[in-house]
């Protein structure tokens, strides 16, 4: 065994890691996903743009898009983010909205895994280095699982709720009993219905320990849990009610109910989408059944509730009528990291109330459904990809792909890049009749409007091909590739060139523009 000192330097250590080494990771593959894959317009260009013009009431969209998002969520945590970027301007760090973004994307992964290690291993308690190793291990398979990459791939703000949840609970277990609501209220402010789902899993909480434990501190756990509840809810029914009256959002039955409501609902359409989550996302509810076992093996139901906590959102998201959102595809499964972490809350829980409980006292014990479901989905998820969708590319190219997301040797291209787009734009070398596709416009969202960009799979008419002079864009690019080459094709842009000191090309009409190519 270490002695205490070089232990205690180690926790601390591995207290920073948790934190650093995903947060890095997740806004290195970010800043990939803009500047080197290529980012899309909607919607990480998008969520880049409110991050850094949250500036009015209400949370106005780009003027490419229109109208105000607040139609579309009640996402008032773009205000605190609009309030960091203008400090980091002030004290010298002006950051490009993608780049901003980017970090506010790691900045929640690492908050995710820190908060796993805080629950594991509370710092003020005294633990040999096993404890701390076993931790650390525990608190980044919070992001080395098959539903954190795959929230990470589509770049969102949502991922902010589960971290925050979890946030609440480590700072709980480490003493932190005003400091705790930090979190908790920037998760709340993340979405309009983020307060149900905190609601939701305080009922649960309060009902288990008040009829399944007899500890008073647990009574009292319950009794708080239930006051918790109740704010949340308020909180979220609130909200919900001020947007409905001045917002008119529609997105409700826009993603989920349909209109007229359910009616899309079929046994055809079930079994469609029973076979669709059976084929494509067994990395979401494997981990969950996994759990439910070894709970039911251990005869312990607070460990169940991780299960029981999600149930209502994957049985409500299966009937939508829009696919993403009734797979929990990417960003849509915002909750499941809650889930896969819920026995991080449980042993936080336990330490925090100081009962004796048995099934907490091993660590190997308690993190092993961490371990175990998060590791399992990590299997599961490079399986899917490798049987789905390896045999549509070759391997180089799908290797290529692969490293160009992960990879940091292209740490520098986000600023030469950057850079290069902003000379272009602001000397307006494009002139009037250009077109950007998803890559550029992810990136210079605020310099566009509708005539400059065309969505996939909806490309130009022949009238307004003929327009066109100059295109800018992403060679390869993840979203474009197939729109680029049509648009340049309807065109009859024949001349190609690549913009200076950045990874984009230019295809231009001959006779037009000399000073780009």
């Amino acid at each position: 065994m270490l002695p205490n000192r070089i232990t205690k330097a180690l926790q601390w250590l591995c207290f920073s890691l948790s934190f650093l080494l995903p947060a890095i990771f997740v806004a290195n593959f970010t800043l990939n996903h803009f500047y080197v894959n290529g980012g899309y317009v909607y919607d990480s260009g998008w969520l880049a743009y409110l991050s850094t013009h949250a500036a009015y009431w209400p949370l106005i969209n780009p003027t490419f898009i229109g109208g105000s998002f607040f139609n579309i969520h009640m996402a008032l945590i773009f205000y605190p983010y609009f309030a960091i970027y203008k400090l980091f301007s002030g004290i010298g760090f002006s950051l490009p909205p993608a780049v901003f973004f980017s970090i506010t994307q790691g900045f929640w992964f690492g908050l995710l895994s820190l908060s796993a290690y805080g629950l594991f291993l509370p710092l003020r308690e005294k633990r040999n280095s096993i404890h701390v190793g076993l931790a650390f291990i525990f608190s980044l398979l919070a992001l080395a699982n098959g539903v954190s990459i795959s929230i990470m791939a589509f770049p969102h703000f949502e991922i902010g709720i589960s971290a925050s949840f979890i946030a609440f609970f480590a700072l709980r277990a480490n003493h932190y009993q005003k400091l705790c609501y930090i979190p908790l209220i920037c998760g709340l402010m993340i979405r309009e219905d983020t307060g149900l789902h905190y609601s939701w899993a305080f009922i649960l909480l309060a009902v288990t320990f008040y009829f399944f434990e007899k500890n008073k501190e647990q009574r009292y756990l319950s009794a708080y849990f239930v006051r918790l509840a109740i704010l949340c809810f308020a909180y979220a029914a609130v909200i919900i009610t001020l947007q409905a009256i001045f917002f008119h959002s529609t997105m409700l039955s826009k993603i989920y109910l349909g209109s007229p409501a359910f009616h899309h609902v079929t046994w055809s359409f079930i079994k469609h989408r029973l076979l669709l989550i059976t084929l494509t996302k067994s990395y979401l509810y494997v981990p969950l059944i996994i759990s439910v076992m070894l709970a039911y093996r251990r005869r312990d139901i607070l460990q169940s509730l991780g299960f029981f906590f999600v149930i209502p959102w994957i049985t409500f998201s299966f009937f939508a009528v829009t696919t993403g959102a009734g797979i929990l595809e990417s960003y849509y499964a915002f909750l499941i990291p809650i889930a896969l972490l819920w026995t991080a809350i449980i042993y936080g829980l336990a330490k925090e109330t100081a009962v004796s409980m048995r099934s907490y006292l091993s660590y190997w014990k308690d993190g092993s459904i961490v371990l175990v479901s998060s590791t399992v989905s990590f299997i599961i998820m490079l399986t899917t990809l490798y049987y789905l969708f390896l045999p549509t590319i070759s391997p180089e190219v799908f290797q290529k792909k692969i490293s160009h997301f992960f990879g940091f040797e292209w740490a520098h291209h986000w600023k030469n890049n950057q850079q290069a787009l902003d000379t272009i734009f602001s000397a307006n070398l494009l002139g009037q009749n250009f077109v950007i596709d998803s890559a550029v416009a992810a990136i210079e969202i605020d310099k566009i409007t509708q005539k400059n960009f065309y969505e996939r799979p909806t490309p130009p008419s022949k009238v307004e091909a003929e327009k066109i002079d100059v295109m800018l864009y992403l060679p390869n690019s993840m979203r474009d590739d197939d729109m680029t080459k049509k648009i340049i094709s309807m065109a009859d842009l024949n001349i190609t060139c690549s913009l200076p000191g950045s990874s984009y090309n230019i295809a231009k009409k001959t006779g037009t523009h000399p000073e780009l190519c």
